[in-house]
């Protein structure tokens, strides 16, 4: 049985191991994604060529790289070119550059793959001339920006006649670019300058890792100060109320942000500081400090009323109303003109008005009249309600008018008021306005 001989090639961000052959006749390539652990079954040549293609399509971010990888699969025939008992061996490095500088079999930090196919011993060289390099990592020359300010607690840092360290979140990796910013404001003495410094893992100095800022007439200001290609991993700033320390000044820094980058950007506080927050909160934080430590109140509680040492939920609330209050509304309907409500016993009340343009013209003992008018009770027409009482009036209108019966029946069937408007005028008026209020009582189910 041949066992395959095996490489991870780290492509596009994505470990894979690639098992291939050993001989030229023998059939199947395996590739095995380290992250999905989903092995691609490759049965020859072609199969092979297709699958690095189907990289360089999906890898857009590294797509022009990529496509060297393709051409180097155009030079493969296959990866074990010799005749049965002849093994060939595929070798990968990493580099910094295009000329294989740093060349590593790490792949941490560095941006470019080096290739080197058919070679006739197992162990890699460690000439960069014997592989072919191509960048695989994307970046953006020259800009570096970082998404997060990696200073905690900075919205406000008073520096009393001294300094002040402040360890970063996350360290700065070395070669990284970083910006400092803020506000400065000098409270007490009369520095001539200030000054930021960054230090190690150990708060040592790094080269050139020193920025001094000139202290306005003012003695407030904001400021930038950019740290480029730091010489070593960064763990910490130092912010001085004068160029040196001991001192005698008082200075108050704000909104002070360190961000992975070489632009400004706004202030924002560090994720760190929300954790912390969230981490520490208890009743006092959130203003629950006078709040006793009751249960939930019983049904029975509820409705009774005999404890003191409970809390009313809104499920409990609705109990109590409904135990102690007789009766009450369940349900009200507004219209443009009427109000309907219904009540937790069964009844309705009805309130509303209507307006009429009416003419007084019929003649009766030396006065007049209009003629028998009805106003149907629409909201509660449906046969749900039941009408019991009803009654109306004259609420807006001519002077000394009153209602009275229609000589036509009334029945409460009917669900309408029917009337007459009656007038003191000894002669006919016409097209008078009237505003006709109501109000009808009954049950509804």
């Amino acid at each position: 049985m041949t066992i395959p001989h095996y490489k991870i090639v780290e492509i596009g961000g994505k470990n894979l191991v690639v098992f291939y052959p050993q001989f030229k006749d023998d059939e199947g390539y395996k590739i095995i994604d380290l992250e999905n652990r989903f092995p691609i079954e490759l049965k020859n040549e072609e199969e092979y060529k297709m699958f690095l293609e189907a990289i360089i399509t999906s890898e857009g971010a590294i797509k022009e790289g990529l496509k060297t990888l393709a051409d180097l699969v155009d030079e493969m025939s296959l990866l074990a070119k010799g005749p049965k008992g002849d093994t060939r061996f595929m070798w990968v490095k990493y580099a910094d550059d295009d000329k294989g500088s740093g060349m590593s079999d790490n792949p941490d930090g560095k941006k470019y793959i080096g290739m080197a196919f058919n070679k006739d011993v197992e162990t890699p060289s460690d000439d960069p001339s014997d592989y072919k390099w191509v960048k695989y990592v994307a970046d953006y020359e020259g800009l570096e920006i970082g998404g997060r300010n990696l200073l905690p607690n900075s919205e406000k840092i008073v520096v009393n006649k001294g300094l002040e360290r402040i360890n970063l979140t996350t360290h700065i990796k070395k070669g990284s670019d970083l910006i400092i910013s803020g506000n400065y404001r000098v409270l007490e003495g009369n520095p001539q300058a200030l000054s930021i410094r960054i230090r190690d893992i150990d708060g040592n100095h790094v080269d050139a890792g020193i920025r001094n800022i000139a202290v306005n007439d003012t003695g407030t200001a904001h400021f930038d100060v950019v740290f480029e290609n730091v010489s070593d991993d960064i763990y910490q700033i130092i912010l001085y109320s004068d160029e040196s320390s001991p001192n005698d000044n008082i200075v108050e820094y704000s909104l002070v942000s360190l961000y992975r980058s070489n632009v400004p950007m706004d202030w924002s506080p560090a994720p760190e500081d929300f954790y912390e927050l969230i981490d520490n909160v208890d009743k006092a934080h959130v203003g629950l400090s006078n709040v006793q430590n009751y249960g939930i109140a019983s049904q029975s509680q509820a409705e009774n009323g005999t404890s003191n040492n409970a809390y009313m939920t809104p499920l409990r609330t609705k109990q109590a109303i409904e135990k102690l209050s007789p009766n009450y509304v369940i349900d009200t309907e507004i219209g443009e003109d009427y109000i309907l409500k219904k009540y937790s016993d069964g009844t309705f009340e009805l309130k509303g008005h209507v307006k009429r343009t009416e003419s007084l013209t019929t003649e009766i003992n030396n006065t007049y009249r209009t003629g028998n008018l009805i106003d149907e009770l629409i909201p509660i027409m449906d046969d749900s309600f039941k009408l019991i009482y009803s009654n109306a009036w004259i609420m807006n209108g001519r002077t000394n008018t009153f209602l009275a019966m229609s000589s036509a029946g009334n029945p409460l069937s009917d669900k309408a008021i029917r009337y007459r408007i009656m007038g003191n005028n000894t002669s006919p008026d016409e097209d008078v306005e009237f505003i006709i209020g109501y109000e009808a009582y009954g049950t509804w189910s």
